[in-house]
């Protein structure tokens, strides 16, 4: 059996969401050697794209909140000092759920990277010429700047045909 997956998978096992424990698993029975895991290398990208975007905003939050907090500090009643203090938990609540996130997007793409078959972005798959994929793929590449070598690897833009990859 093959299961095919795409970022949505990815990221309802990263942000704990509805379906989650479905997900989980899937990947449990695929890890288990139940079926094999397939999935184009291009969804590996927005699970990246979606948390960077979820921590950046929450810094921008956290930004606002340490400027409130330094204002509240001065305060020399108790009100003053009740909310700095809860201030202070709801950015150490940021900082943890940003810490979370990453630490279950590559804890999750570990464990999908080791039991996948991650099918390249092929001439086949986009515009005759390809031009215009090879131009999203090379601003994607200089942009993001991923970490992950091993991901970036995967993404292909070179010619073959199902028979090569097997999809």
């Amino acid at each position: 059996m093959v299961v095919y997956i795409e970022s949505n998978f990815i990221l309802e096992l990263i942000f704990d969401q509805e379906q989650c424990a479905s997900a989980e698993r899937v990947l449990e029975f695929v890890e288990q050697g139940g079926a094999s895991l397939r999935l184009p290398s291009f969804a590996l990208l927005e699970p990246f794209y979606r948390v960077t975007r979820q921590v950046t905003r929450r810094s921008d939050v956290r930004w606002s909140l340490e400027q409130e907090r330094k204002h509240l500090h001065r305060a020399t009643n108790e009100t003053g000092r009740r909310a700095t203090a809860l201030v202070m938990q709801a950015i150490a609540a940021l900082d943890e759920v940003n810490l979370a996130e990453y630490g279950r997007l590559y804890t999750m793409l570990d464990r999908i990277m080791a039991c996948a078959q991650v099918l390249p972005i092929t001439h086949s798959v986009h515009s005759p010429e390809g031009t215009r994929m090879n131009l999203i793929l090379d601003t994607l590449t200089r942009s993001l700047q991923h970490p992950c070598s091993r991901i970036w690897s995967t993404i292909s833009t070179s010619p073959c045909s199902c028979a090569e990859t097997g999809c």
